[in-house]
């Protein structure tokens, strides 16, 4: 899936707000798993 990046947030930890590209609810992830997605690294099971 294609998520965009809404937000990329510091405090208390570093995390972004990202969102499915044609909708859908936002979710918030570790900056960590957003540049494992963003190289295409598999992803341990949530």
């Amino acid at each position: 899936m294609t998520y965009t990046v809404r937000a990329v947030r510091f405090a208390p930890v570093p995390y972004a707000e990202v969102e499915p590209v044609g909708g859908g609810a936002r979710e918030a992830l570790s900056m960590w798993t957003v540049e494992r997605m963003q190289t295409n690294q598999p992803l341990p099971d949530r």
